[in-house]
């Protein structure tokens, strides 16, 4: 919804749309290769998030459940015989606990493939923890410190190749001129467990990025 500037109502009144308009008979075959997700209910259903699974080539939607609870979607996938549930050989899912255990459940044949935006998204997740934690210890002992890595969040996000190395600026929090590489090195300086974090998230996030099983 984000990415297209409309609202989630109007996604969710086009995936409805969507759904009506499938023409593969529900519970009767099941694609090789499928992908699921959630996404917020609209008014007419009780649960605050409904879940769509679709064709992982195509990107045909096969079903949408209005209920993403795993009792709910055991429920909907044993309609399935257990043949068409062997046919399926992967599934790509966000790192949402319960649908790994449904997937080893009723899939018995699939090998999970987590998204790659998941896996950066509970990557950048951990640092921005840890940059928090670190934070806090300065609240009361060291508010300038403390306003620098509230400010500067973002730059420790920032991949580290990307960062300006020559190009001084004058900043705000910070007496001398500085370029984006001087502020994340000035705020990893502080504590190691931060300092360790960065590098091994963008670490992690450079192998995801050129496919680099060895590094990862």
């Amino acid at each position: 919804a984000e990415s297209c500037a409309v609202g989630a109502s109007t996604v969710a009144r086009m995936i409805d749309k969507a759904a009506s308009q499938i023409a593969q008979k529900p519970f009767s075959a099941l694609p090789e290769h499928l992908m699921m997700d959630e996404f917020k209910s609209v008014k007419h259903v009780s649960h605050n998030m409904s879940f769509i699974y679709a064709d992982a080539v195509s990107h045909r939607i096969v079903d949408i459940v209005p209920d993403r609870r795993l009792a709910a979607l055991k429920t909907h996938f044993y309609r399935y015989s257990l043949a068409e549930r062997q046919r399926v050989k992967t599934v790509s899912i966000d790192m949402y606990e319960p649908y790994m255990s449904l997937i080893n459940e009723v899939f018995p044949n699939a090998k999970i493939i987590i998204d790659r935006f998941h896996i950066v998204q509970s990557l950048n997740r951990a640092l921005n923890m840890t940059r928090v934690s670190v934070m806090n210890t300065f609240r009361n002992n060291d508010r300038p410190l403390y306003n620098k890595y509230k400010r500067y969040w973002k730059l420790l996000l920032k991949p580290y190749e990307q960062l300006e190395m020559f190009e001084y600026n004058k900043v705000p929090l910070f007496k001398q001129w500085k370029t984006t590489k001087g502020i994340v090195d000035f705020l990893l300086d502080f504590d190691d467990k931060l300092l360790n974090t960065h590098h091994y998230v963008h670490q992690l996030r450079y192998a995801l990025k050129e496919n680099d099983e060895q590094l990862y």
